[in-house]
This record gives C-alpha cells, sequence and structure tokens, in this order.
C-alpha cells in the first residue's frame, strides 16, 4: 500500500489526537503547580432572600503576569488545544461549576500567575441595585488564612439587621471544627468579659459534593441571633474562633444586613 504525504499527515493529526486524548488529567494539568485562593461567597445564579431581595456576586480577576495564566473555579480542565487560559494584562470573570453560594469556592491559578492574579469580589442585592454598588468581599490566598485565634470585633445584634457568620476549612475535604465563644463587649471596657453568652463546637463540612475540589469545607450560619437568641441581650459582642486541629488553617467573616435597606457591611478579621 503507498502512503501519499497528504495521508501521512492526516495519519499523524489523528495518533496526535488520540494521544491528547488519553492523556486525559495530564493534559489538562499544564500549569501545575497551582495556586489556590478561597471566593468566600460565590455565586453563578441569583438567589432570593428575605425581604424581596436577589443577591448575586461578581467576582473580576486581571493577569498581572508575563505570562498566559490558567485561572478558573475548581481545578482547571483544558479540553481543548492550547493555548488555553488568559493572556497577560487582561481583566476577565473567572468561571466554573461550583454552586455552593454560602459556603464558597476555591479558585484555581496556574503557577505564572501566583501570586500575580488581583481580584475583586462584590455581593449585591438586585433588587436595589440602583442604590448601590454593592459591597466588597476578600479574596483570600494562603498567607492569609488562619492557624490560631480568630476574632471579630464589634458585631451588632440589633433586631433590624440580619448577622451572618461563615467561617472556611482552607485545606483538605476531612472534617475539622473550631470551638466558637461569643462573648457581650458593652461591659465595663476596664473589666474582662464575666460572661461567654455561647460556647459550641463547629463542624467545617462539605455540603455538597465535591467533585473538582472546588468547594471548602465550612460552618455558614445564615441567622446568628436566631441560632443564639441568648445574643440579643447584648447589643454588641466579639467573636472568637480557635481551631481544635492542629493542621488547621480558616478563615471567617460576618456580614450584617439592613432589613430595610438589605445594605451589607462585612466584618472581617485583622492580624
Amino acid at each position: 500500500m503507498i502512503i501519499t504525504n497528504w495521508s501521512t499527515r492526516v495519519i499523524s493529526a489523528a495518533l496526535t489526537a488520540l494521544t491528547l486524548i488519553a492523556a486525559g488529567p495530564a493534559f489538562a494539568q499544564l500549569q501545575a503547580p497551582y495556586e489556590r485562593v478561597l471566593v468566600p461567597i460565590f455565586i453563578k445564579t441569583p438567589v432570593p432572600g428575605a425581604f424581596g431581595s436577589l443577591w448575586a456576586t461578581e467576582l473580576v480577576a486581571r493577569n498581572e503576569a508575563e505570562a498566559r495564566v490558567e485561572v478558573a473555579v475548581g481545578r482547571f480542565q483544558c479540553v481543548l488545544q492550547p493555548p488555553c487560559g488568559y493572556s497577560p494584562m487582561t481583566t476577565f470573570h473567572p468561571d466554573g461549576p461550583a454552586e455552593n453560594p454560602n459556603g464558597g469556592a476555591f479558585v484555581y491559578v496556574g503557577a505564572p500567575g501566583a501570586g500575580k492574579v488581583i481580584f475583586s469580589l462584590r455581593v449585591r442585592d438586585l433588587s436595589r441595585q440602583a442604590l448601590t454598588w454593592g459591597t466588597a468581599i476578600p479574596v483570600i490566598r494562603e498567607a492569609e488564612t488562619y492557624t490560631s485565634r480568630l476574632q471579630l470585633l464589634d458585631v451588632p445584634t440589633d433586631p433590624r439587621f440580619r448577622v451572618a457568620l461563615r467561617v472556611y476549612d482552607f485545606d483538605a475535604p476531612i472534617s475539622r471544627s473550631v470551638r466558637l465563644r461569643i462573648y457581650d463587649i458593652s461591659e465595663d471596657p476596664r473589666l474582662p468579659p464575666k460572661t461567654v453568652l455561647v460556647d459550641v463546637v463547629l463542624r467545617l463540612d462539605q455540603p455538597v459534593q465535591d467533585v473538582d475540589g472546588s468547594i471548602p469545607g465550612s460552618a455558614v450560619m445564615t441567622d446568628l441571633i436566631g441560632a443564639f437568641p441568648q445574643l440579643s441581650s447584648a447589643p454588641i459582642v466579639r467573636i472568637v474562633l480557635d481551631p481544635l486541629s492542629t493542621d488547621l488553617r480558616f478563615w471567617a467573616f460576618a456580614s450584617v444586613t439592613n432589613d430595610e435597606t438589605q445594605h451589607v457591611t462585612a466584618i472581617t478579621p485583622n492580624k
């Protein structure tokens, strides 16, 4: 049988395609090792809330690296012929399969962009979007996680507001725990706190099945005052979280939402 140059090229192309298909997962990991960052709230489809609110997030990223970088929610899957990812000095909206609005998601950044891809995250009420541009929420890198005590100060318990507490496990999907204590800080500041209003253990579990590394373990309390009615006796409280596992890296924040305006205030920790 005589094989022409054209036939040779066709066979070569077919063999190359078969090789890439067979490579599968290896081909999908072009820029490993990946930097992983935590997006505390990631809403792909707007979610209805209290008092007619409709919540959405806006995640924007910019590649400040000098190379093309893979960036995606969940482990990046490059299923097409390269180049994959985002060009240098471009701004874009990372996407992915995560469906876990309250528990957040992990974004993976290819090695050339580690520390060089910057993020902006906003949460907003679409039913009142003419009144506000939303509230900025931090996107958390590994260096910003906690391995020891984390505190949230100046958290109100006023009935005009809804208070939510979200705690995240930055690592593998195994069940870890934190100790949650809440103190009244409206007492005389010259004296140590007299009473612990809340003292419980929170498990940081994955609320949904995680197939691509996009879902962190978390504990989410969307109505902190409803969960602990005793907090209503203290107008301002301090939230203290201590890890109960030596290998736990975690992060947490509280959101305070006004029932009338739906304006959100984010209370985040400071090291």
